[in-house]
């Protein structure tokens, strides 16, 4: 689990290591930390990829360009939580973007989209289901039908593959939490 964030003079980006309690600058990181955050923006954020690599390229040598622009327009606040847990999911911040002032950011870095198998609408009903609002509340607070909260529940169950002897509202609620949606 890594936080990310600006030292003291705003000069260099800092990557501390929380189960280990250690720091090192983003240049200091390894060749491997910085592939593996490459490969989970392209996974997780494609569109948000291809932006950075249209503007840093997309060979292997240009993955701490596209890293650390992510890094900087996504997080450099230090609050004691981990930004990357141990998945490699992504806590963004909501963080002014320096790349942004500077008129050097395009759409999308700043405020990436993630990919999820789910509809808007769809992650629009797990928030509140996940925070233990019922059908009913849903749909109110959604202003649409409790059968539509419902169609909505079972194809969220479908496109997850959630389904089982076990109880499958834990399994859905289990996933927002681990992919951060609440």
């Amino acid at each position: 689990m890594y936080e990310i964030y600006f030292n003291h003079s705003n000069k260099n980006l800092m990557v501390e290591n929380h189960p280990k309690s250690s720091t090192s600058t983003l240049n200091e990181m390894g060749h491997s930390f910085l592939v593996e955050a490459d490969l989970n923006i392209k996974n997780q954020y494609p569109e948000t990829w291809e932006e950075l690599a249209g503007m840093h390229g997309e060979g292997s040598e240009m993955a701490y360009a596209r890293v650390r622009n992510f890094f900087v327009c996504n997080f450099s606040v230090k609050d004691g939580r981990p930004d990357i847990d141990e998945d490699w999911n992504f806590d963004l911040e909501n963080v002014p973007c320096p790349a942004r002032l500077t008129g050097r950011c395009k759409d999308g870095i700043c405020n990436p989209k993630m990919v999820s198998a789910l509809s808007d609408r769809e992650i629009e009903v797990l928030k509140l289901f996940a925070q233990g609002f019922d059908e009913n509340e849903i749909g109110e607070t959604l202003f649409i039908s409790k059968n539509t909260v419902h169609n909505h529940i079972n194809n969220m169950y479908k496109k997850l593959g959630i389904a089982g002897k076990s109880v499958p509202a834990l399994k859905l609620a289990a996933y927002a939490h681990r992919k951060k949606i609440i």
